[in-house]
């Protein structure tokens, strides 16, 4: 079974253990890099002009870039790790860090890209660690936050009553749309959406020492408040059919359609 460092291909850059020696023939080391989702095009071509700075620099390596759908890739590695046909370099979620490490999948940083990880925020290196070893670097990361129309609400809720209430509102002064949205879908990204309500209502998803906490009454009582948002509430359409990249282009089209009234004359 192949090992593997999940980091940004520039850190190849930096971790001696993870440099590829010359090819067959004298020609260029090859090494293969996975990076998930690169069907979109913008993301595709930002990889692409990465690969060939890099490549540039380093006329030595010859870099193979691999990808699939995001909701295919977890299986597709998995399932190259147990046939033994796996990537060099995997650009991923750092959920999968824990499972990787455990299936010995991946192998530790060596003492340089422990280095390198030390430059980031506690947090974020804590999400590349798992019993103790480090197995990534972090490349992005994102924060979570309270969207809304400043043209439908003067000012954004605060509370969990208040998301109800001014959902409502909002429901009552405009026919045809919902006064708020979540995810609901069997998708990867669901589990962080609802964790953000586990969170806010002080619970969490595993203590220092591992065990799951997702049956405590704060987490129980987030999960309560997320489905009556629909079953109750009735502020937001059949979250299973939304998953967060869906509620994200009803977002964008919802504010497309404002440009357009804002440019049409009166």
């Amino acid at each position: 079974m192949k090992k593997l460092i999940i980091l940004s291909i520039l850190a190849v850059l930096v971790l001696a253990g993870c440099m590829p020696q010359a090819g067959d023939g004298g020609g260029p080391a090859k090494i293969t890099y996975f990076h998930l989702g690169l069907e979109q095009p913008e993301m595709r071509e930002s990889i692409d002009q990465l690969v060939k700075k890099f490549e540039k620099k380093h006329p030595d390596i010859e870099v193979e870039v691999q990808s699939v759908g995001c909701d295919q890739s977890y299986q597709k590695l998995v399932s190259g790790f147990n046939d033994g046909e796996s990537p060099d370099v995997i650009y991923g979620g750092s959920r999968w860090v824990a499972s990787f490490a455990a299936m010995k999948a991946i192998q530790p940083l060596d003492a340089e890209g422990e280095k390198r990880l030390s430059l980031y925020p506690e947090p974020l290196q804590k999400a590349a660690r798992f019993q103790g070893k480090s197995y990534g670097i972090p490349r992005g990361f994102s924060s979570r936050t309270l969207i809304y129309r400043t043209d439908l609400i003067k000012e954004p809720p605060k509370t969990w009553d208040d998301i109800v209430n001014v959902a409502k509102k909002v429901q009552e002064e405009n026919d045809g749309i919902y006064g708020f949205g979540i995810a609901g879908a069997k998708h990867v990204s669901t589990t962080t959406q609802f964790f953000n309500f586990v969170f806010q209502n002080g619970g969490e998803v595993f203590d220092e020492k591992g065990n799951v906490k997702l049956n405590s009454p704060e987490a129980v009582e987030a999960l309560e408040f997320y489905a009556d948002l629909y079953r109750k509430h009735k502020v937001v359409p059949n979250p299973l059919e939304y998953n967060r990249e869906d509620a994200q282009k009803v977002l964008d089209d919802a504010v497309a359609q404002i440009k357009k009234e804002k440019l049409e004359p009166k």
